[in-house]
C-alpha cells in the first residue's frame, strides 16, 4: 500500500512537474524572508539597545544592590558575598566592568 501511494505521488510529480518547482520554489523563497526578517529585526533592536545605551551616563547604568544582615557575623556576611557574586557573574557576567562593595553600619554612616 505504501509502495504504491508512492507510485502514485512520482507519477503525479513527474506530470506536474512545472507546478511542483514553483511550489519549492515559493516555499524556499519564503524560508529566506522569514529568516531574513528576524535576523533584521534582532540586528534592529540590538542598535536601539546600543543607541539608548550610549545616551546615557555611566552613573546611571550602574547596579545598586543592598541587603541588610546581622552586624558582626561574619558568616552570613560570607554567605550574603557568595550569593551576590553567584547572581552577577551568572546574570551580567558579561556586562559587569568593575565591583566595589561598601559595607555601612549603624554607627559608621
Amino acid at each position: 500500500m505504501i509502495f504504491t501511494s508512492l507510485r502514485l505521488i512520482a507519477r503525479r510529480s513527474v506530470a506536474h512537474f512545472r507546478l511542483l518547482i514553483a511550489v519549492i520554489t515559493g516555499v524556499v523563497i519564503a524560508v529566506a524572508i522569514m529568516a531574513a526578517t528576524f535576523i533584521y529585526f534582532d540586528s534592529l533592536r540590538n542598535l536601539a539597545l546600543r543607541h539608548a545605551m550610549d545616551r546615557q551616563t555611566a552613573a546611571s547604568l550602574d547596579v545598586v544592590m543592598q541587603t541588610s544582615a546581622p552586624t558582626g557575623q561574619r558568616s552570613s556576611h560570607d554567605a550574603i558575598l557568595a550569593k551576590v557574586d553567584s547572581i552577577l557573574s551568572v546574570r551580567l557576567g558579561e556586562i559587569v566592568q568593575e565591583q566595589h562593595l561598601a559595607i555601612r553600619s549603624a554607627t559608621f554612616d
